[in-house]
């Protein structure tokens, strides 16, 4: 299972210009995740995961196929993290049941995702 590591956050420029806004935008989301108070922390990861896992449709590029890649991580983490315990239940078992070249793709996804726009905490 991929899980989000709380860590140091380094916001720096995305490097290549097609994806700057995409970058961008992904960078207020890990910020979002990074400021969040503690007592409302699970609706931000909850409100975030569905953002992206909508965001990665309207991206385009390397970038945007990277996203949509990862919308079953986004899809686990939003069930994970939410109120609904049907949803968190659902969520781990779609996972669960993930091939290991799907899991290895998605992992890839994100390296490239955090690699293309410098994140280190939202994915």
């Amino acid at each position: 299972m991929l899980l989000p590591v709380i860590g140091g956050l380094l916001l720096v420029g995305c490097g290549h210009s097609a994806a700057d806004e995409a970058c961008a935008q992904l960078q207020e989301y890990e910020t979002d995740v990074v400021e969040a108070d503690e007592d409302h922390a699970n609706e931000v990861l909850t409100e975030t995961y569905a953002e992206l896992n909508d965001f990665a449709e309207e991206t385009e590029g390397e970038l945007g196929e990277a996203l949509v890649e990862l919308q079953p991580l986004f899809l686990q983490l939003e069930g994970l993290t939410g109120a609904d315990e049907t949803a968190a239940a659902e969520a781990q078992k779609a996972v669960s049941e993930l091939s290991e070249e799907e899991l290895e793709a998605i992992d890839e996804a994100a390296d490239h995702v955090n690699e293309v726009c410098d994140l280190s905490v939202l994915l």
